[in-house]
Order: C-alpha cells, then structure tokens, then sequence
C-alpha cells in the first residue's frame, strides 16, 4: 500500500501535467476544492481562445514548504512556480505566477487527498473602510512635491529616486514592478496580503509623491520607523481604491471606462464579490497584441498576466473592475 509521500507525488504528477496541458487531471481525488478549480481552468481555456493566444512552452516547479501529521490526516503546505511562454499574434511573452497552496492526505484505507487549495490568494485583502475623501491635513515641512524634504524625515531615499520626483515615470515604476513581483523589496514591510503594498511600491518607484498625515485614513504615506507606519491606502485594497478615486493633491488618477485606455504604471482594482468590498490591487506592467493590459500583481505573486482575473479562484461573475490612469 503506497504511503503518504508517494500519494502526495503521484497527485503532483497529475497536478503538474494539469499546468502543462491546461487538462483537469490530478484533481479526481479531491472533494471541496474539485468544482472551483475545474471552473477556473475552463475559464483559462475559454480566455485563451477568445484572446488568440497560443501556449507554445509551460513549465513548473515545486517546492514542500512543511509537512504536519496529525494521525490520521497528513498536511503538507507547498509551493508551485508556473512559467508559460504564450503567443498571441505575433507578439510573445512569458506569463509566470506563483501559488502557496495546501494540500490534505486522510489515511482511510489507504492515503488519499482530501482537498488541495490556495493558502494565500486574490480576494482577500478587502478592508470595508468608509471612503477616505478628506486628503488635506499633512504633516509640517511634508509637502508632496519634495523627495529632499521627506528624506530629511529619516526615509531613505537616494539621489537617484530625488530625480524621479518630478513626474511619474512609468519605466520606473514598471521596472520596479518586475523587479520585486516574486520576492520583497526588505525596505519595506512585508504583508500577508501584500499586493496593495507592491502596488503602492511601485508608483513610489516611478516618482509618485507620498501625501502625509498624522491620520492613518487620511493621505497615501509610508514612514520607515522604528516599527514602520503606513496609511491604509498604502496598504489595504479598499482604500486605496477610493483614495485613488478621491485625490486632489499628491497622488492622483483619473477613472477611465475601459481596460485599454490603461497604459504601463496604471492601476486596476477589483472587487471580486461585486459587494462594493474591494479586495484586490494591480499594476499595468504592458498591453498585449488587442492592446489589452498585463499586469504585476503579489499575493498570488504574477507577471505578465491577464487583467481579468477570470483565471483566479477568487473570481465570480459579479465581479467589478476600477481603472485608474496615474496623472501625477
């Protein structure tokens, strides 16, 4: 009778040609999660064909993170890298995410898997704060326009970013983007649920400037203290949606209708639920072959994927999109 370890790698197996082959094997096991995941990879494939993209080379490691036994169950957390090399078009690019997923063996007879599932994914980010529409209030001597005067205040900024403060720069903000979408940048803290912060980093990166104020609600801001602060719409989905939407100084975006009136350094939000809770933050890092955005995103950590999101697990048909051009 095959123990624990063995099951766990057969499933992979099955797993692993279900990434490559964008097929439902390795997934008969399973009870809760089976019905959510079979829907997400159908919605792969129907985006896949109806965007006239080809997958032309996939590849995918794994990595075992920790292992519990907790007789009779077996919990084994891991990782899965996944790099696929598409083309739409003419027009090549590699999309790569990485998930953090668990997966439970039950000793019934025999090892079976139980459930596998995302430990950390899109949707979970949402703080239902009231909009934060007042954005006056900042600190003496903090101004937005000047990085030399902020870095006087113990941030640790350099020459170089002090040039990047007049204007935004989408290179450098993309840049950034696609340095730190699979680690985290130490400057900085590292979140849970990280993708409002990577966000944020990025339009820092690119020059945006930070909006102080001794309320936390109020502004967009991120001190390097001993512990750090940081306003909630440095951080939190939900706020910075509306802070974005309500900016008058600092920090600015005006609201487009569409996805493709984005351009690289934008940012698009999401409320998965359509509950008026948004839960989600990215960055436009390129536009494909029908002009339609790429972003970078953390959480679920990815590159070069599809603005849509039809492919998370947090996705439901009500979802609800904001695109915010960056006017700074």
């Amino acid at each position: 009778m095959a123990g624990w370890k063995e099951t766990f790698q057969s499933f992979w197996d099955k797993r692993n040609r279900h990434y490559l082959n964008l097929q439902a094997g390795g997934l008969e096991d399973t009870d809760i999660s089976t019905v959510r995941e079979l829907a997400r990879w159908e919605r792969v494939r129907e985006d896949l064909r109806d965007r006239k993209v080809k997958l032309k080379r996939s590849t995918s490691k794994i990595e075992v993170l920790n292992v519990a036994e907790e007789n009779p169950n077996v919990n084994i957390w891991y990782r899965v890298g996944v790099s696929w090399d598409l083309e739409q078009e003419g027009c090549q690019f590699r999309q790569s995410w990485m998930e953090s997923r668990i997966c439970v063996l039950k000793n019934k007879s025999g090892w079976w898997v139980t459930e596998d599932k995302q430990v950390e994914e899109e949707g979970q980010g949402g703080m239902n704060l009231s909009p934060p529409l007042d954005e006056e209030p900042l600190l003496a001597g903090a101004q937005s326009g000047s990085m030399h005067q902020r870095a006087e205040q113990g941030e640790r900024y350099t020459d170089e970013m002090y040039e990047m403060s007049r204007g935004y720069n989408r290179h450098r903000a993309v840049e950034y983007a696609h340095r730190w979408w699979n680690s985290y940048n130490p400057q900085f803290k590292h979140f849970e649920v990280d993708c409002t912060n990577y966000v944020s980093q990025c339009l820092w990166a690119g020059g945006a400037p930070l909006t102080y104020s001794q309320d936390r609600t109020k502004g967009w801001w991120y001190r390097f203290e001993t512990p750090p602060n940081w306003s909630f719409s440095w951080a939190v989905a939900h706020s910075l949606r509306w802070y974005l939407a309500g900016s008058t100084s600092g920090l600015r975006a005006r609201e487009v209708q569409s996805a493709r009136e984005l351009e690289p350094g934008d940012v698009i939000c999401y409320d998965f639920d359509g509950d008026g809770r948004w839960q989600h933050t990215t960055v436009v890092v390129a536009k494909d072959a029908h002009n339609e955005p790429l972003v970078n995103a953390h959480t679920t950590n990815s590159q070069n994927r599809y603005w849509a999101y039809r492919d998370s697990s947090a996705w439901t048909s009500n979802i609800q999109y904001k695109f915010f051009h960056i006017i700074v």
